[in-house]
């Protein structure tokens, strides 16, 4: 029976890939940070599992990385849904904005209007 591999993960596969870059430009630090990062961590149990023989465990293991990645990648939807969300009402706020300023400057031109309409009439009624 064939047991995959956390780095068959496209997670696991784009953080190797950035520690690659990160130890060819030398930044060593970025590099020690993805080395320690939680899921990293775990692939690294999950290989050393079954380089021992224990597959149970690191069939175990697998499961649990799939699904704290699976759970932030779940997370990160909902915030990506909730920016986009976000971005969409943001342009209804502005026309929002738009409409109501052009009621007022509509309101304060009829303003005028009505007080030299009412002035005509009161010189019109003193003659």
């Amino acid at each position: 029976m064939q047991h995959p591999s956390p780095e068959m993960l496209p997670a696991i596969r784009l953080l190797m890939r950035e520690m690659e870059v990160a130890v060819r430009e030398e930044d060593y630090e970025a590099a020690a940070r993805i080395r320690d990062h939680p899921w990293m961590r775990l692939a690294e149990d999950i290989n050393m599992h079954r380089s021992i023989g224990y597959l149970d465990e690191a069939q175990k293991l697998m499961t649990d990385l799939e699904g704290m990645i699976k759970a932030h990648e779940a997370a990160m939807g909902r915030e990506y849904e909730a920016r986009q969300l976000q971005q969409q009402q943001q342009p209804r706020l502005s026309f929002d904005d738009i409409m109501r300023r052009q009621h007022q400057a509509e309101e304060q031109q009829q303003q005028p209007a009505q007080e030299e309409g009412s002035g005509v009439q009161q010189n019109e009624g003193n003659k």
